[in-house]
């Protein structure tokens, strides 16, 4: 992050500029997203989006978003109990991971075209 958002509205620009990247990536893929269709997207200048992040920076911060809500949905509706089987918890896992891929108009399942090309170490981490 080039520059720490210390008030809230410098934290909510940082958050749309997230979400403008994700729009973007779901709509016209990740090799076409630019910064000029983000910036579009969010309805903020260039100059707004280099003041805080970086193109690879959002992505990145999209990347952690992707981990948390596959952790988040993951600890939801995966019940670890006695009575859950091993091979029952893989697939309600691999079930509900699938099901999020097709959410978010497509974002999902354009990240995972692209995986090879991402820093994906970090959404292992998360996960793991």
């Amino acid at each position: 992050m080039r520059k720490r958002p210390q008030q809230q509205r410098s934290r909510q620009m940082v958050d749309t500029l997230i979400e403008a990247t994700a729009l973007t990536i779901a709509r016209h893929g990740l090799d076409a997203t630019t910064t000029p269709l983000i910036t579009d997207t969010a309805g903020v200048s260039v100059c707004s989006l280099h003041q805080y992040i970086d193109g690879k920076e959002a992505l990145i911060a999209l990347l952690d978003k992707l981990a948390r809500d596959v952790t988040q949905m993951l600890n939801q509706r995966v019940v670890l109990t006695e009575q859950v089987t091993l091979q029952d918890m893989v697939r309600t896992s691999i079930r509900l991971t699938l099901a999020l891929m097709h959410n978010d108009e497509g974002l999902y399942l354009e990240i995972v075209r692209n995986w090879h090309h991402l820093p994906v170490y970090r959404v292992a981490d998360t996960l793991e």
